[in-house]
Parts: C-alpha cells; structure tokens; sequence
C-alpha cells in the first residue's frame, strides 16, 4: 500500500473561498445547520 499524503485542492481564481466577511449571517446559518445535523447524526448512529 502507497502511503497517501495530503494535498490542497487548486481551485480557479473564480472559486476561491470568499473571505469570511463577505456573508456573515449565511455563514453562521450554515454553521447551525451543520451543529443540528451533526447532533442528528450522532443520535442516529448510537
């Protein structure tokens, strides 16, 4: 078996991440989502 080592994903100058700032209120309602799914999850996987 290879040893597998980590690399970064290139992306087009168009799709770079957008600093943080740019949508604070979609970020932190995706933050949520993630937080009730994640809970969901751990639930469902007991």
């Amino acid at each position: 078996m290879r040893e597998l080592k980590p690399t970064t994903a290139k992306l087009p100058k168009n799709e770079q991440v957008i600093g943080n700032d740019s949508n604070p209120k979609f970020h932190k309602s995706v933050k949520e989502d993630l937080k009730t799914t994640l809970k969901q999850w751990q639930k469902h996987s007991k």
